[in-house]
Parts: C-alpha cells; sequence; structure tokens
C-alpha cells in the first residue's frame, strides 16, 4: 500500500466550501465528473457535509481516496 504524503496544516473551511457550492452556476452541463452543481446545492446536509469533507481532505493531502478513484 502506498504509504501516506504528509498532509498540510491549512485546509478550506465549512463555510468557505459552501459558499463555493453555492455560487457555483446552474442549469450548466456537467463535468468530467458527471456531477451537477444543483446535485451538490440541493443534495441535502448529509451532501453537503460529504462534500466538505472530501474538499478538505483533497486539499489537505493533495490525493483522491482511493475508494473514489
Amino acid at each position: 500500500r502506498r504509504q501516506r504524503q504528509m498532509c498540510i496544516r491549512y485546509r478550506p473551511s465549512t463555510d468557505e466550501i459552501l459558499n463555493a457550492l453555492h455560487n457555483l452556476p446552474k442549469k450548466k452541463a456537467t463535468g468530467p465528473d458527471g456531477i451537477a452543481a444543483e446535485l451538490l446545492q440541493e443534495g441535502g446536509e448529509i451532501t453537503k457535509a460529504m462534500t466538505v469533507k472530501l474538499v478538505q481532505h483533497v486539499w489537505q493531502c493533495q490525493e483522491i481516496p482511493p475508494e473514489l478513484s
């Protein structure tokens, strides 16, 4: 198994991430991930919490969790 790289200390706050999600343009084509902005914006609290957790992990550790790649 790959050795984990050292994570950086700074990570975007929950408010910064939620604000960025809120400001995503609506009614646009999805990107390569196939996820529409509306899903992230209107997916409920669990979707928002999981998105925040994922963004913070990727930002800090500069890696996508293996279960998502």
